[in-house]
């Protein structure tokens, strides 16, 4: 498992009050709520050959080979549709499992091999008016240098997202710089220790962890959710974390 400061998590509680987090909390469930740009992801852990095997359900149709099951015309009309459409597509025609029930993301070209690049990138003219709470912490703080992602994650009641990494740790060799946020502090989200078979939850509703890590959530009798935001820390912050891949 690769360790940051020796640890599985950096805790950064430091970072909000509980008084902040409920702020943020009640404007981001507002403005989900009224979202029209909602969609789901990821879905293809297993075919992207991310997923951690020994946890992973295969009773789960993965999104990859729900995909190869599209006949020629269905594959017209998804020409035709958005790509939430397509998503939704998947899941009501052929049974995909996407694991984030509800994603959002606040930036354009949030795409995530580029989630740290902030060139180019704009907030939405809909997180604007839904999420200007969030915006105006998230870019105030003082880890950051530059902000290339703002997404918020969420999960339905009984549902859990497959223990995966993002990438692999022999390919990907950047150490990505990120923070994790969740405000209600309710969401199952654990590091997975293939080694000793076991799962670390985070006690924290500030944090950073290392994302080349097997990482998922456990399914909650409630919606659940966090926000991630993916960017370049200043020097000043980076030189206080000691990455031990």
């Amino acid at each position: 498992m690769i360790l940051i400061n020796g640890s599985r998590y950096v805790d950064m509680s430091h970072l909000a009050t509980d008084e902040v987090l409920a702020d943020l909390d009640r404007e981001i469930v507002l403005g989900l709520a009224r979202s029209q740009s909602n969609f789901l992801t990821i879905g293809k852990e297993y075919s992207f050959g991310i997923a951690e095997m020994n946890l992973y359900d295969h009773q789960f149709k993965d999104v990859g080979i729900a995909e190869t099951e599209l006949e020629p015309w269905e594959i017209d009309e998804l020409r035709k549709m958005t790509f939430p459409q397509r998503q939704q597509y998947l899941k009501y025609a052929k049974g995909a499992y996407f694991p984030w029930a509800v994603c959002n993301s606040l930036l354009t070209g949030s795409q995530w091999n580029e989630k740290m690049k902030s060139d180019g990138k704009v907030v939405t003219d809909e997180a604007k008016v839904l999420f200007p709470k969030l915006l105006k912490w998230c870019y105030e703080l003082p880890i950051f240098e530059s902000i290339g992602r703002i997404c918020i994650f969420g999960i339905d009641s009984s549902q859990h997202v497959t223990c995966h990494r993002d990438a692999d740790p022999a390919k990907w060799k950047m150490d990505d710089e990120l923070l994790m946020v969740s405000p209600r502090g309710n969401k199952r989200f654990y590091l997975y220790d293939p080694e000793t078979k076991s799962k670390h939850f985070s006690e924290s509703k500030i944090f950073i962890f290392h994302d080349l890590n097997y990482h998922g959530v456990d399914p909650a009798p409630h919606f659940s959710y966090n926000f991630r935001i993916d960017g370049v820390y200043t020097e000043a912050f980076r030189k206080t974390l000691a990455v031990q891949r």
